[in-house]
């Protein structure tokens, strides 16, 4: 049976100061209901194995009665579907960490005890989107600041403020991008334990884009 077991799947969502940033105990409960109970075992194969003595065990009724038989195995098959020996995980992420990309598992060695798997998800931010290793945001001005030119700051994802400056800018229409290198996501060392500081980073892709409207809300504020 030890090639056997089940192996719950689930997303969980985090917001994207605590990818980039870290942070330790968060908080995450399995579902464990009978749906989710059949899919672990039949992702790792529990199923097949619960479902050989579900039938083992009820045959001898089968010469009595079918539907007896047919409710003893189902009874016998659902009891013994693995559940977690806890609903409730504390999980620890490290700086750099990847929606998409980073699976957090908690193994068992044990038949009846299944696997967990979390699959990282990012949630969406107001202001920063990663790609890759950079990551992107959007920064609204108003026509006068794009033909004179203004200073703008940024707050990053661990709360400190760059200072950008914005030339004039020929083309208001287009807008343009500015590339700050070094300001983006963490990029992680697998052989060594750091904090967001201590990591190399992707840039960080500022989008320009001009105000024609009034009333249009600033990504981030702008001044002279």
């Amino acid at each position: 049976l030890g090639t056997f077991k089940s192996v719950f799947v689930q997303k969980v969502k985090v917001p994207l100061e605590d990818l980039y940033n870290g942070s330790q105990g968060v908080e995450v409960k399995v579902r464990s209901n009978l749906w989710t109970r059949n899919c672990a075992a039949i992702r790792g194969g529990a199923f097949y194995i619960n479902l050989y003595q579900a039938f083992i065990y009820s045959l001898p009724l089968l010469r009595t009665s079918r539907t007896l038989a047919l409710v003893v195995a189902s009874a016998i098959f659902h009891w013994a579907l693995p559940k977690p020996a806890t609903t409730t995980f504390q999980l620890n992420l490290q700086p750099g960490y990847k929606g998409g990309k980073t699976k957090l598992k908690y193994a068992s060695n044990s038949y009846d005890q299944p696997e967990v798997v979390f699959e990282l998800q990012e949630k969406r931010h107001p202001r920063y989107q990663r790609v890759h290793n950079d990551l992107h945001t959007t920064v609204t001005i108003s026509t006068e600041d794009a033909k004179n030119g203004c200073n703008i700051d940024i707050k990053t994802l661990d709360s400190k403020v760059i200072k950008i400056r914005i030339n004039s800018i020929k083309d208001p229409s287009q807008g343009t991008d500015l590339r700050i290198k070094g300001k983006g996501w963490p990029i992680r060392n697998a052989k060594a334990v750091q904090t967001a500081d201590e990591m190399d980073h992707g840039d960080l892709v500022v989008h320009i884009r001009v105000r024609r409207k009034r009333g249009w809300s600033l990504s981030h504020e702008c001044g002279d």
